[in-house]
């Protein structure tokens, strides 16, 4: 048995302050700024000298106090934007503008540890969030309708050197595509007396980068762009609905996370799911 053993104590107010105005009974214009706080925590471990629970903590066994704990993330959060309905409210449009500035900033990932492989959570020094968001649905007929959204992403580290002597800083952060642009249709049918409703979605994503901080590595993963289609069908007066569901239909998966080993966890591959549904 290994002992953990650690303390830290940590706390803080978080406040919020918002605006808002009503440029027509369809349309506002808000703005606010936040504060954003995520407590600090422990791996696994303990340090040198220490005890607990009965046992002691042998120097040959014990870890640095930089990877027993790990510090508090904070946050500075700018956030602005446009909500409107219009075209006799068959249409909407989202628009929001944001800023985040992370202190702290968490991050966890497998790296060795006094020889050993160890999950672990520590701290880059700050980064920076900016980007822009625009989505909508446009409702283009009575039984069909449209949906968009765009997203345009600045994510990078403003101060972080994972070895005390290289500077990340000016890096991406992990899976922050600089691009994403989604864009879907649904439409219903009458059929079999009854109502059959389908959809197909797209989704493409610019090229990211996944970082293993331990190793100073940094893996480009290219951009892609995956689609989905939904059918549905549900008998007029029935109890009883049936929905199908076939995501990724291109089947390409990417990596979302890559340990310090090199082995990757991959997206989700071609996945098929049929739903019968049955109201009491």
């Amino acid at each position: 048995r290994l002992l953990n053993a650690a303390a830290l104590h940590t706390d803080k107010t978080t406040w919020r302050l918002g605006a808002e105005y009503d440029l027509s009974p369809s349309a506002f214009v808000y703005g606010a700024v936040s504060t954003g706080y995520k407590a600090g925590g422990f791996n696994d471990g303990c340090l040198a000298g220490s005890s607990g629970v009965g046992m002691a903590c042998p120097a040959a066994l014990a870890v640095p106090a930089e990877t027993l704990l790990y510090q508090p993330e904070q946050l500075r959060s700018y956030e602005a934007g446009l909500k409107a309905r219009f075209w006799l409210n068959r249409s909407s449009l989202n628009i929001t503008a944001f800023s985040y500035d992370y202190t702290n900033l968490q991050l966890s990932g497998v790296t060795i540890v006094q020889g050993a492989p160890r999950y672990v959570t520590d701290n880059a020094g700050a980064a920076s969030v900016k980007g822009l968001e625009i989505e909508g649905v446009v409702k283009a007929t009575a039984a069909g309708s449209l949906n968009y959204a765009l997203a345009l992403l600045d994510a990078h580290y403003v101060s972080y050197t994972p070895d005390g002597v290289h500077s990340w800083a000016g890096n991406k952060l992990d899976r922050a595509p600089s691009t994403v642009v989604t864009l879907g249709y649904e439409h219903r049918f009458r059929a079999a007396g009854g109502q059959l409703k389908a959809g197909l979605a797209a989704r493409a994503s610019s090229a990211y980068t996944i970082g293993v901080p331990s190793q100073l590595l940094q893996y480009p993963i290219p951009s892609r762009t995956t689609a989905d289609a939904s059918l549905g069908f549900s008998p007029d007066g029935a109890r009883w609905s049936v929905h199908g569901l076939v995501k990724n239909m291109g089947g390409k998966v990417a990596p979302i996370a890559i340990d310090s080993f090199g082995m990757l966890v991959p997206s989700d591959p071609r996945m098929v799911d049929v739903r019968l549904d049955y109201r009491f």
